[in-house]
């Protein structure tokens, strides 16, 4: 009898291995159908319609130009990193937010532009380049308008790249003057012009008339300096045309 037993229990044993082995394969059998299945799903995809582009200045054609997307594009396999580098290498564009929207058939395009901060005169013309407050050139305007201040003394080549400007180092340093400006109480508005043609002495003139002159060093005190005599000019109404910083703490003005 013990030994009927026995046998009968490794008998059971056998079966339940044997079903179990059963389990394991049709695991595995359904396992790969899934994924095949998966992967012809992402193969057919889903069909690009149209793209959806947020931006203010720049061309939508523009836009789709760049990207190379034609309608009917597998979503799927659409590479949302390689568009947005693409487009970032435009000057105009400073970063941008894409996603594919599968309920709609679309690719989102939404587009963070550069805003100019100054514009750097081309000398003998009306034409300017529009930097950002990174120094970063966005472009070519014909523009001359008092909406940002207008940078002057500064040359400007062209090449291959296309526009730039020699003197970038101190066309930077104009900029964060510029910055710190506005902590002193001085708008952005006041500042019709920051000349640059001496690297040791930044001029900057008010829409008042005032010219400023800030040389190149203790810039943060000086401008200080500036806020507090450009304070009295606006509330006195004092007709003053020039202010000298540059020499220890007096401040040498002309009226």
């Amino acid at each position: 009898m013990q030994r009927l037993r026995l046998k009968n229990r490794r008998i059971k044993r056998r079966k339940r291995k044997g079903v179990n082995e059963w389990i394991v394969l049709l695991f595995i059998f359904f396992f790969i159908v899934i994924v095949v299945e998966f992967c012809e799903f992402i193969d057919r995809g889903s069909p690009l319609r149209s793209l959806g582009i947020k931006c203010n200045k720049v061309n939508h054609e523009d836009v789709q130009r760049m990207v190379e997307l034609n309608p009917g594009t597998n979503l799927f396999k659409t590479k949302l990193k390689g568009i947005a580098s693409k487009l970032t290498k435009d000057s105009r564009i400073k970063s941008v937010h894409i996603f594919r929207n599968l309920s709609e058939g679309k690719v989102e395009i939404e587009i963070n532009e550069r805003i100019p901060f100054v514009k750097v005169l081309k000398s003998g013309t009306s034409k300017c380049l529009e930097v950002d407050a990174d120094g970063i050139i966005i472009g070519e305007t014909d523009n001359i308008s008092n909406n940002v201040p207008l940078i002057t003394g500064l040359s400007i080549n062209y090449s291959s790249g296309g526009p730039e400007v020699n003197g970038i180092n101190i066309l930077k340093r104009a900029i964060e003057v510029l910055k710190m400006s506005v902590s002193f109480n001085i708008r952005m508005e006041e500042i019709s012009e920051v000349n640059l043609k001496d690297p040791d002495d930044i001029i900057f003139f008010t829409t008042q008339g005032t010219e400023f002159h800030l040389g190149n060093e203790d810039l943060y005190k000086r401008l200080k300096r500036a806020s507090i005599i450009l304070s009295e000019i606006r509330k006195k109404g004092i007709p003053v045309k020039y202010v000298d910083l540059r020499f220890g703490e007096e401040a040498i003005t002309k009226m």
